[in-house]
């Protein structure tokens, strides 16, 4: 009668896990453990754990040394910890982990993971704030394995390198991919990869990282369209990307007129650049909107000018030439008589 019990500190340290049925889009607690943080306590299991308490539906505890706990007093995880979920009479549903950490010290360098070993996934949970993790039981035995779950605990890995910024730019007819790192660490090279249409990337060398912050490859041959990216290569196998940039050498379709301004004559020329083969409607519009000269040019898709003159007699002054496709873009143009 005198002994407390379950009786827990405000600002204690603790780690909770929920588990809910989802059903229907419906989430429904139906069992949980307990971890207090304590640095006075053990982690075996001892007068201070409560054991877990059996029912006829889902039953879920930590399994510690055989036993399966609701309640747990143990000390603060480290990295290298792990939690082992026990988890009995799971139903073919979807179920939900819900991670409740609540006064933990975050920051002391760990993470933790979820481990599916059904699925073969970890996934990340937070130790600063709450999280979900949702899962489904089917027909099949290992969906409901009582040990399928586990909570790891590992060194956070520091992200090896930040690319800052990466540049494409042409030179003559070359490219030069330039980018510029922050926090590189335990780096080998950079991979320079290439690909025609943004999806499927090809390497074109390694530059070798040399603890610098600015970085460039120059490519020698680039096709008429080039996406770049680069792949950051650390001393453990991992790999990093950087944003992808675009560089292309293809000619901008474009209408120009010449000479502008139109000399004494009245004629002048239409030159059309890399423009699709088809029939364009000229118009010549005076300053007040008027349409003075029309002229369809059948253009057969290769570079050309074409012959334009001015009516005769037309006074002097600003002038529009205006120039539709049958793909119905319509380029206006200002020219001076």
């Amino acid at each position: 009668g005198s002994a407390s019990v379950l009786r827990i500190g405000a600002n204690s340290p603790m780690f909770r896990t929920n588990l809910y049925k989802v059903q229907n889009g419906n989430a429904d607690l139906i069992d949980g453990t307990l971890q207090m943080l304590d640095e006075e306590a053990n982690n075996g299991v001892d007068e201070n754990d409560a054991t877990k308490l059996s029912n006829l539906y889902e039953n879920f505890g930590i399994r510690q040394q055989g036993t399966s706990l609701s309640l747990e007093i143990r000390k603060p995880f480290e990295a290298a910890d792990t939690v082992h979920y026990q988890t009995n009479q799971l139903k073919q549903s979807g179920y939900r982990f819900e991670f409740v950490p609540q006064n933990m010290v975050v920051g002391n360098g760990i993470e933790a993971l979820i481990l599916d070993q059904y699925l073969g996934t970890a996934t990340p949970v937070s130790l600063a704030q709450s999280s979900t993790f949702d899962f489904v039981v089917n027909a099949e035995t290992a969906s409901s394995a009582s040990d399928r779950f586990k909570l790891i605990f590992r060194q956070l890995r520091p992200l090896p390198v930040t690319f800052v910024e990466v540049k494409a730019a042409k030179v003559d007819k070359k490219v030069l991919v330039s980018w510029k790192v922050e926090n590189e660490m335990n780096i080998v090279n950079y991979t320079v990869e290439r690909s025609v249409d943004g999806r499927r990337f090809f390497p074109l060398g390694n530059v070798r990282a040399n603890g610098s912050t600015d970085y460039d490859f120059t490519d020698n041959d680039p096709t008429s369209i080039n996406y770049y990216r680069i792949r950051s290569n650390g001393a453990n196998a991992e790999t990093k990307y950087s944003a992808i940039v675009k560089v292309s050498f293809e000619a901008t379709p474009a209408i120009t007129v010449y000479p502008n301004p139109v000399k004494e004559d009245g004629k002048t020329n239409i030159k059309f650049s890399s423009k699709s083969a088809g029939d364009y409607e000229v118009k010549l519009l005076n300053a007040l909107g008027q349409v003075v000269k029309t002229q369809v040019i059948k253009h057969t898709g290769i570079d050309a000018n074409y012959a334009f003159s001015f009516p005769l007699h037309m006074s002097h002054g600003h002038y529009t030439l205006e120039i539709n496709g049958k793909d119905g873009q319509k380029t206006r143009l200002k020219i001076l008589f």
